[in-house]
């Protein structure tokens, strides 16, 4: 009887055991949630720069300005034109990179990534709706346009080489002249393709920017200023640009002044001159020494028309995974600072006196006529 009672307690200790026993050994993992808004999102576009793509030899933004170039015979007057838009309470401080608002929202996809339809928003009469024209675009989950009316989208296919460019875009829907797209509510009101081992420029000038070229080229991206070097040109915007024509290396032009002769083109190149020293520039942050010293060697380009002083083109903080916080943590630049300039970090101390434009070429007027078959994802369904 003893005996058979020890089985007994020994089979009834191993029934009460084994369970614990084999979770112990096979742990539960609880499912991850791709919706936890914690989890990064886009972080490869703090791991990108604007030298990674537009590699062809014929693109200007990777090019150094020759220290000897030849400087615009009416560079003062320009300059002071520039200078003149950018007065805040008689101060020319309303100097900006565009990481806010009205910046570049980028991300990435590949061949696995979903495409969508993207439709041309078109214009008959009074009305503004959907045509039947449409882009199969890779739209990354989270994917959104920067916050401004400009609503600025890029997305770059890795796989296939290709950014997807989109102005005014909207996964809002609008007012529909198809009854049959009502399902589809992703639109922009223009949008085109280019292939990143090109020179990123259109030749047609067909852009999303009004001088012709990529959204993503000559721009400030985040890892940039954390590694404290841009080895390309930038681009900016003004509101003082001319309407009669453009300069290389711009393709096309919608200028604002027709009648002032020292209107600054679309395409117009302006660098700090060669013999300043940028570092003994007192009161600089690390920021502006970043950005000075890029505008020195590779110059910036004028790439459209805006609404207040100069703005050059960055990565909307919309659109990285830490939102502002990215831009936040730079010297000189606190959040109270972004947050009152709408994400933008403010560069109060341009040299305005060691600025010069340099020659390019003589104005080109806008040719309406002039299309060429570019892109790498043609539109469908017109």
């Amino acid at each position: 009887m003893k005996t058979q009672f020890k089985r007994f307690l020994v089979a009834l200790l191993l029934i009460v055991t084994l369970p614990f026993i084999w979770i112990a050994c096979n742990p539960v993992n609880p499912p991850s949630n791709p919706s936890n808004p914690s989890t990064p999102k886009n972080t490869e576009t703090l791991e990108w720069e604007g030298t990674m793509f537009f590699n062809h030899p014929d693109n200007p933004f990777l090019k150094e300005i020759p220290v000897d170039a030849m400087v615009h015979q009416y560079s003062d007057t320009m300059i002071h034109l520039i200078k003149q838009s950018c007065l805040i309470n008689g101060q020319p401080t309303n100097v900006r990179v565009g990481t806010g608002d009205y910046g570049s929202a980028i991300y990435f996809a590949d061949k696995g990534t979903e495409k969508k339809k993207v439709y041309k928003k078109v214009t008959v009469g009074s009305l503004t709706g959907i045509g039947k024209e449409y882009m199969n675009v890779p739209i990354p989950s989270g994917a959104k346009p920067a916050r401004g009316s400009d609503a600025h989208l890029s997305i770059v296919d890795k796989d296939a080489g290709c950014a997807y460019l989109f102005w005014i875009y909207t996964d809002k829907g609008g007012t529909y002249f198809d009854e049959n797209l009502s399902n589809d509510k992703r639109s922009a009101q223009s949008g085109n393709t280019i292939f990143t081992n090109s020179s990123g420029i259109f030749e047609d000038g067909r852009a999303t920017v009004a001088a012709g070229w990529c959204t993503l080229s000559a721009i400030v991206w985040p890892k940039e200023l954390r590694e404290g070097r841009i080895n390309h040109a930038l681009n900016f915007s003004v509101k003082v640009t001319n309407g009669n024509g453009h300069v290389p290396p711009a393709t096309h032009h919608d200028g604002a002044l027709k009648d002032n002769p020292f209107a600054i083109p679309e395409g117009t190149l302006i660098r700090i001159k060669p013999s300043v020293n940028i570092d003994a520039i007192q009161g600089l942050t690390y920021v502006e020494k970043v950005i000075f010293k890029a505008i020195q060697k590779y110059g910036m380009y004028c790439n459209d028309t805006n609404g207040a002083g100069l703005s050059i083109g960055g990565v909307a903080s919309s659109c990285l995974p830490n939102k502002e916080k990215e831009y936040e943590s730079y010297d000189g630049y606190t959040k109270l600072e972004m947050a009152s300039g709408g994400g933008n970090i403010y560069l109060k101390n341009l040299p305005w006196e060691s600025l010069e434009v340099i020659y390019t070429g003589d104005l080109i007027p806008n040719n309406p006529n002039f299309t060429v078959t570019s892109g790498c994802e043609p539109p469908l369904g017109s």
